[in-house]
Parts: structure tokens; C-alpha cells; sequence
């Protein structure tokens, strides 16, 4: 938040919620660090950072962000924990987004399949993809899903739309404590 300005919205602490303060530490980058934020009732924690005092201006007198706050935000993205194991969440679909979507475009790109005047608009400052490109993109997708993967742990090969099947099966193994297998899902 700018002095004057909000770019968020402000937090307030409900009946059944708790302040907290988070220490991040990284001994491989030198940085510790102390962050506020907001246990909310169902969970989830929202970093928060109260600022108070005169925003920085740029040469058109616009508020900006101090660059020792562009620093800390920094900071705290690297002091983030840093994991190959599935996200914490335990969002499917990023388990899957590298193996399905960006090997599907970066190669779609490497091979030249994309027409340029077709599959794109511009619209404004932004470029998007036309109808005739999200076309191009979901039957891309779909052959993806057709192809076939071999599984480092069972040993046999499926399909990419199987192997869906295959961990949400496995993940909820894990969940009833039968589990082992969830989790091994790695390219190289």
C-alpha cells in the first residue's frame, strides 16, 4: 500500500483469526528475514506488510515502491522453500502442467506450428490467441493427452489422460495411509 494510495486491500483480523509472524531463514543466500501475516479460519495465511510514511515518487511524481521494499519482496520470494515434491496444495493440474502444457507449446514453437497472422490478435498492448489459435492449441492438448508415458515405478507405459486417472487413484491412497507411490512422477 502507497501512503494515500491502496493497491490491496486492507486486512482485518476477524473473531477466529490470528496475527503471525513468520521467520524465513536461507544459510545458501545469506538472507533472514521477519514477515507479518494473517492466519485466516479456514487455513490459509496471507503475508501482510503495514507500511505507513510517504510514498516514493518517480520523476512524474507518480507513487512507486521504495526500492528497499522491491528488495524485501524479493527476498521473501527467494526465502521461499524450495522442494521437488508435489505442491502443498496438492493441485493436480500443476503436477501436470509441465509434462502436458509447456513441453506441448514449447514444442509446438520449436516445430513451426503456429501461423502468426492467424493464431494471434493484438489487441492494445497485448497479444492473444484468435479463435482459429485456441483451436490449434486444445487439439494440440488433446494429442498430448493421447500419448504414451512409461511410469518409473509401476514400469508399464500409459497415456498421459490414464496417468491422470493413475495418481488421483494413488494420491488418495496416500491420503487413507496405504500409499508410496504418489509423488514419483518426474521427468528428466
Amino acid at each position: 500500500m502507497f501512503a494515500g494510495r491502496r493497491l490491496h486491500a486492507e486486512l482485518e483480523k476477524q473473531e477466529d483469526e490470528d496475527w503471525e509472524e513468520l521467520f524465513l531463514e536461507s544459510e545458501e543466500l545469506g538472507l533472514r528475514g521477519r514477515l507479518d501475516a494473517l492466519r485466516t479460519r479456514d487455513g490459509q495465511t496471507i503475508p501482510y506488510e503495514h507500511k505507513r510514511g510517504r510514498a516514493h515518487r518517480d520523476e512524474n511524481k507518480q507513487p512507486q515502491a521504495w526500492e528497499s521494499d522491491r528488495l524485501q519482496i524479493l527476498a521473501y520470494a527467494y526465502l521461499q522453500p524450495r522442494s521437488q515434491a508435489a505442491p502443498l496444495a496438492l493441485d493436480l493440474l500443476e503436477i501436470f502442467r509441465v509434462p502436458l502444457v509447456d513441453i506441448t507449446v514449447m514444442a509446438s514453437v520449436n516445430r513451426g506450428q503456429w501461423d502468426i497472422k492467424a493464431d494471434f490478435e493484438i489487441r492494445g498492448q497485448q497479444v492473444w490467441l484468435s479463435e482459429a489459435g485456441r483451436r490449434k492449441f486444445v487439439e494440440l492438448y488433446e494429442n498430448r493427452k493421447q500419448e504414451t508415458w512409461k511410469h518409473p515405478v509401476l514400469g508399464y507405459s500409459l497415456t498421459y489422460r490414464r496417468l491422470f486417472e493413475l495418481e488421483v487413484r494413488l494420491l488418495e491412497k496416500e491420503w487413507s495411509g496405504e500409499g508410496g507411490l504418489f509423488g514419483h512422477l518426474i521427468l528428466r
